[in-house]
């Protein structure tokens, strides 16, 4: 249980959603198996084990590896570039605002870049196509974690995030979507350790042995996340259009306030000289959660990269990230506001 007032985020599966996950426990299958097939169907993706997986088999399939290069933002969260690490590849960082500016990806640009990852910061899509044109020839990654209503895939694949805090919440989950099969049937190789037939196929009679085809790992989906993602992809489209309409109230009562907000976060950028952490300070003082997204990966300990990103870090520590879920209420939304305009 939060012990926040007004908590970040929060969730209310509710009786259906138990419902379907007792039928799990009834059914003694708790791994990847027949939750996980009508999640994908309704879905149209590959469910894996979290967004993180999702991104980095997503790499592998596309054959990102050792002597490739990765345009990626520093204004993410830090899975997004691990990914590129994981493939083998080498993450270079381009500047954003947050999200990556066109003209800054052109220019970091190299014979050994492969791959841009564009990042749906707080569920606004991206222009694609700009992105395309900045690095043509280059494969597009969408790190769509913040966005799982997104269906039109604008880039070569997409990558979901069901972390707890997300639109789309089951705990841990993620998803993959592909452009070309042959890629999206290597995603579904490799988050089974490479194997031809899963248990659950060989259970029902699709496969009495297997073949171990590719060098995958262990990135498979439970059941139990499996059914509750089922109950909350019914739910999303209503969330969403919830998650939208408090960001225009938030909008109306900090008129004064930029932001860069979208269908699952509401992020506002301080005015210049403001002290973020008296106004957090101030704010859990009266009981109100708030968080940062994000600091810049590109200024972490295990990355220090010593590249120059001027518009990253003009923004980044002005960034607040406010209270934002469907179960937030217009009273709610109007002392938050209320809150951050008394302190500043």
């Amino acid at each position: 249980m939060s012990g926040w007032r007004i908590p970040l985020t929060k969730i209310d599966l509710g009786a259906e959603a138990e419902a379907a996950v007792v039928e799990v426990v009834r059914s003694n299958w708790l791994s990847m198996g027949p939750q996980t097939e009508a999640f994908e169907r309704a879905f149209d993706g590959i469910a894996v084990s979290s967004g993180t997986t999702a991104l980095e088999l997503a790499m592998q399939a596309l054959g990102l590896g050792p002597g490739d290069e990765v345009i990626v933002p520093s204004l993410t969260f830090v899975a997004t570039v691990h990914a590129v690490l994981r493939c083998g590849a080498t993450p270079v960082f381009a500047d954003g605002d947050p999200w990556l500016l066109p003209a800054d990806v052109a220019r970091r640009v190299t014979p050994r870049t492969r791959a841009v990852v564009a990042v749906h910061y707080a569920g606004v899509v991206r222009d694609m196509d700009a992105l395309r044109a900045a690095a043509p020839g280059c494969l597009l990654v969408e790190d769509a974690a913040h966005c799982p209503e997104m269906r039109t895939l604008h880039g070569d694949v997409a990558c979901y995030s069901f972390y707890s805090n997300k639109n789309l919440a089951v705990g841990e989950g993620g998803a993959v979507r592909a452009r070309d099969p042959d890629v999206a049937a290597r995603v579904r190789l490799l988050r089974s350790h490479g194997m031809s037939a899963t248990s659950w196929e060989k259970s029902q009679g699709r496969g009495r042995s297997y073949d171990v085809a590719a060098h995958g790992s262990n990135a498979r989906p439970v059941e139990l996340s499996m059914a509750l993602a089922r109950i909350q992809l019914a739910r999303l489209p209503a969330a969403v259009e919830r998650r939208r309409a408090l960001v225009e109230r938030y909008r109306a009562a900090l008129p004064d306030l930029d932001d860069r907000a979208g269908s699952h976060l509401i992020v506002v950028v301080l005015p210049h000289g403001a002290d973020r952490d008296a106004v957090r300070a101030h704010l859990e003082g009266r009981g109100i959660e708030t968080t940062v997204h994000y600091p810049p990966v590109h200024r972490f300990t295990a990355f220090d990269a010593d590249v120059e990103l001027p518009e990253t870090m003009r923004l980044a520590p002005r960034l607040l990230t406010l209270p934002l879920h469907p179960l937030l209420t217009e009273e709610e939304v109007d002392e938050v506001a209320s809150t951050l305009k008394e302190v500043l």
